[in-house]
């Protein structure tokens, strides 16, 4: 095992202890709507060498928090595998193209629509499906769009807000 004087020089550069590095890929992680099981063990491992190539999420993670690749970071993929030799941000292409479908599907009828007036039984009838739980394909939609948001939050603190909010309001979905 040979120790990881890369990674080991961008902790020091940052300024982070073990337990703050585990921290922060948790925090990312946890933005993505994943579980963030880092530990400082953990970080120990990729500092000693002892893991030489980290899970893909915890990579991305990694590359988030210091800003450069994994190999850049000291890491080596195994034999026959490509690493990570990405130049810009990895697209999510099924996110963007459900947010996108599900933008255009709410723009459409709102632009076709003429003024319409709402009686109480179209309340009602909304509000007991609205009650009613989601079905799996729009709870899972419901939920990449929720990791996006959180993505896409100014801060953690409003990212913690929005994470809040939305299981108050989605919880019994």
């Amino acid at each position: 095992m040979e120790a990881n004087e890369s990674l080991a020089g961008a902790l020091g550069e940052a300024g982070l202890t073990q337990t703050e590095l585990a921290e922060a890929v948790n925090d990312y992680l946890r933005s993505l709507g994943r579980a963030g099981t880092v530990s400082d063990r953990t970080v120990r491992h990729w500092l000693t060498g002892k893991t030489r190539w980290p899970h893909p999420r915890q990579r991305e993670a990694l590359e988030a928090v210091f800003g450069c690749t994994a190999e850049e970071l000291g890491f080596a993929p195994p034999a026959g595998r490509r690493g990570s030799h990405r130049t810009e941000h990895p697209v999510r292409r099924r996110r963007f193209l459900t947010a996108a479908t599900g933008t255009t599907a709410a723009v459409v009828p709102l632009v076709a629509a003429r003024p319409y007036a709402v009686g109480t039984s179209e309340v009602i009838r909304l509000r007991s499906g609205l009650d009613a739980p989601l079905p799996g394909r729009m709870r899972s939609f419901l939920g990449d769009f929720h990791r996006d948001l959180i993505t896409l939050s100014p801060d953690a603190n409003t990212a913690r807000k929005w994470q809040d909010r939305y299981r108050s309001e989605w919880s019994h979905a």
